[in-house]
């Protein structure tokens, strides 16, 4: 496939969390490793990431991947809520707008309605049903269910990594 023709895919990363994030927990390698296979079939990627680091780890993403990393020195969740303003001219170019986690739909679903591109919803765990195993506020729960409707209805794709969440 000549992935030079393609359009890149945006991929939006959790809330707050960023490529350093995923190496301090071990998780880097494992995936990393399913971007670069997709960024094969595909062509580019693109993180948005909630590091201000970032940028460094681009050299050991490969040659299809690339890193946005957080641009102000502002609270994640008012820049969620900003990255698609930071990066206009990106998200025109990109065919797809990829959300890692339902925990990152905001700033995905922001740049899905601004700029009119698909949306692609992975949920890799139903974070309502595990803000309820973590005891958390009824006011969290209700939230995390408000946004994965709102990420599920608005979504072209919803990809689920159980078929228990399925």
């Amino acid at each position: 496939m000549n992935t030079q023709t393609r359009k890149p895919i945006a991929v939006f990363f959790t809330h707050g969390v960023s490529l350093k994030l995923w190496k301090e927990r071990g998780m880097f390698s494992r995936e990393v490793r399913f971007y670069q296979e997709l960024a094969k079939e595909i062509g580019e990627i693109w993180f948005f990431t909630y590091g201000r680091e970032d940028k460094t780890y681009e050299t050991e993403l490969g040659d299809h991947i690339r890193v946005f990393p957080k641009r102000l020195h502002i609270p994640n969740l008012l820049y969620g809520l900003i990255i698609p303003f930071l990066y206009p001219s990106e998200m025109n170019r990109v065919q797809a707008i990829r959300i890692h986690q339902v925990a990152g739909t905001i700033p995905a679903l922001i740049a899905h309605i601004v700029f009119r591109k698909p949306l692609i919803v992975r949920a890799g765990f139903q974070w309502s049903r595990f803000l309820t195993h973590q005891h958390a506020s009824k006011l969290k729960r209700l939230l995390a269910t408000f946004t994965e409707r709102l990420a599920y209805r608005s979504a072209s794709i919803v990809i689920h990594t159980t078929q228990a969440d399925a």
